[in-house]
């Protein structure tokens, strides 16, 4: 399994770093992610943009000084303009603002903001945000969704038969810069055994939607990471349900799958934070597919240098059925 690409360095992708609703007209805002910091500026109610504040030869900025004057920007009370700074590509859409961020190549995406229709309040309208910071990679936590093995041992309550989730298989299909993403869980409730479908789509390295249907409540999450460093990521959940016909039942659904989803998200983060990247694992008959889903996403991220620290070793261990 030999990647020829950095998986423990910044993807190139789209990311999320702000939702439209904390960006008021006229404000200026500096948020951090990347090791670096963005400026956030809104001139209009249509007129956004994400700009570079350093000073190219000091490297360095000072984010209180910016403002926003009839609809100008300005540094130390003098207009800038903007045209003249370096801005990032962003898109803003469904409530949220996205930039396009890549080390190599950061003006000109190479890839396109995917569909995000199942933010549309009419398909979804029950939904919940909640938000983590963890200590890890995008990678890492995107890898979780292939490690068959884990869940039958880390997530057993939701698991009717852990033999019979581990042997089912996950499909992929890699569509351009997206990859589909299909398997199936089985659910006991007492006497009743269910099963849910489960289809992900991954949209570069920092966009991951998850939807599951079927039995009797179906769900959407998704997924937005953005590296604050390479060894820390900021990860905001958008938690969405179906419509119940009962007002009460709807709130009671909904508060209960999100509790259960987000209390299933705190085991993996045990696994996340403890992680540590191996190029070459050792897999066991139960794994995944995890060599096809390191191909997919090498192509997000930069080639390797020489000189690039990371544990080669093989892993000794193989995951076992208890």
């Amino acid at each position: 399994m030999m990647i020829d690409a950095d998986l423990t360095d910044y993807p190139a992708s789209w990311f999320r770093i702000a939702f439209s609703a904390d960006i008021a007209v006229g404000d200026v805002k500096i948020v951090h992610f990347f090791e670096r910091d963005f400026m956030i500026c809104r001139f209009g109610l249509s007129e956004l943009a994400v700009i570079n504040p350093y000073n190219s030869q000091m490297e360095r900025h000072l984010g209180h000084r910016w403002k926003i004057v009839n609809n100008q920007l300005c540094y130390l009370n003098k207009v800038v303009n903007k045209d003249g700074l370096t801005c990032y590509p962003l898109q803003e859409v469904y409530g949220i603002v996205f930039i396009y961020f890549d080390m190599e190549n950061p003006l000109i995406p190479r890839f396109s903001l995917p569909d995000l229709t199942i933010l549309d309040s009419t398909i979804w309208p029950n939904r919940s945000r909640f938000r983590k910071t963890i200590a890890t990679t995008v990678f890492d936590i995107h890898e979780n969704a292939v490690d068959r093995a884990h869940f039958g041992i880390l997530h057993p309550p939701a698991f009717s038969n852990r033999q019979a989730y581990f042997i089912s298989q996950i499909k992929l299909t890699e569509l351009s810069d997206k990859l589909l993403l299909h398997s199936h869980i089985n659910v006991a409730i007492g006497p009743i055994k269910l099963r849910y479908d489960v289809n992900a789509n991954y949209a570069g390295a920092g966009i991951g939607i998850v939807v599951v249907e079927g039995g009797l409540f179906s769900h959407s999450i998704v997924v937005l990471t953005t590296p604050i460093t390479r060894k820390r990521v900021d990860i905001e959940y958008i938690f969405q349900t179906k419509k119940f016909p009962f007002p009460l039942l709807n709130r009671l659904l909904h508060a209960g799958i999100k509790y259960t989803v987000a209390t299933e998200i705190d085991k993996d983060v045990s696994i996340w934070e403890a992680k540590r990247f191996v190029e070459q694992p050792i897999l066991s008959d139960f794994d995944g597919p995890i060599a096809k889903f390191r191909k997919f996403f090498s192509k997000f991220y930069p080639k390797k240098t020489i000189g690039d620290l990371r544990d080669t070793a093989p892993c000794i261990a193989s995951h076992e059925i208890p």
